[in-house]
């Protein structure tokens, strides 16, 4: 299935990163690319919510190898030059410990990175971050 990207609010300033079954880590950096470009452009603070699904399967078939450690720094670290905070949202209590031990190393580098238990968390934390913020409505409404 691999990742989406999606605007997840009406005034586009929170934008959602889908990660479903197996992906590349390609493909990560390129959505992060994107929403990098996007927030570079943005004269206003821009959120991300990264919602890594129940199905996620990591490339290489874990987070926990050297080179899946520094994928998932690289990834956690794009808050530090955005514009905004970021949620991550379904991800275990071991990935947690992972992210407490890179905020030791480098706290100003993490400081952005929220998590969540579930997608309605996350955009609560969005929310309570200031964003203007209505879920989207189903389809058909």
């Amino acid at each position: 299935m691999g990742i989406e990207l999606y605007w997840d609010n009406d005034d586009r300033s929170v934008m959602l990163v889908e990660v479903r079954g197996a992906f590349t880590w390609d493909e990560m950096y390129e959505t992060l690319g994107k929403i990098k470009k996007v927030t570079d452009r943005s004269p206003a603070e821009i959120g991300a919510i990264l919602d890594m699904g129940a199905d996620v399967r990591f490339p290489g078939g874990s987070v926990f190898n050297a080179a899946g450690l520094q994928h998932a720094r690289n990834m956690l670290a794009m808050s530090k030059d955005g514009t905004g905070p970021m949620v991550v949202v379904g991800v275990s209590g071991i990935i947690r410990k992972v992210y407490d031990w890179f905020t030791a190393m480098d706290a100003r580098a993490f400081a952005n990175v929220k998590f969540a238990d579930t997608l309605p968390q996350a955009q609560q934390i969005m929310a309570g971050r200031g964003f203007t913020y209505a879920p989207r409505a189903a389809a058909g409404d």
